[in-house]
């Protein structure tokens, strides 16, 4: 990516129209410095992985079929 400048109009920051669309609907955090403004997007964090097997419909299985399971699939290698 190469440097670029923006422009302050009205109290707002108006950027590239390159950077718009790749930043469009973006949080940022802004942090302001004396002369110097750091502008960084907000990384939403992954979700966990328990929270995303609540999720999917998967038939249960009891421990005997898991351990079965895991037996043929070894047997595979």
């Amino acid at each position: 990516m190469t440097t670029q400048t923006a422009k302050v109009k009205n109290g707002m920051i108006v950027l590239p129209k390159e950077l718009r669309k790749s930043w469009k609907g973006v949080e940022v955090f802004v942090f302001p410095n004396k002369d110097t403004l750091i502008i960084k997007k907000i990384q939403k964090p992954l979700p966990k992985l328990s929270d995303l097997a609540s999720r999917i419909f998967s038939p249960k299985m009891s421990q005997r079929e898991i351990e079965r399971e895991i037996q043929a699939y070894r047997k595979k290698k």
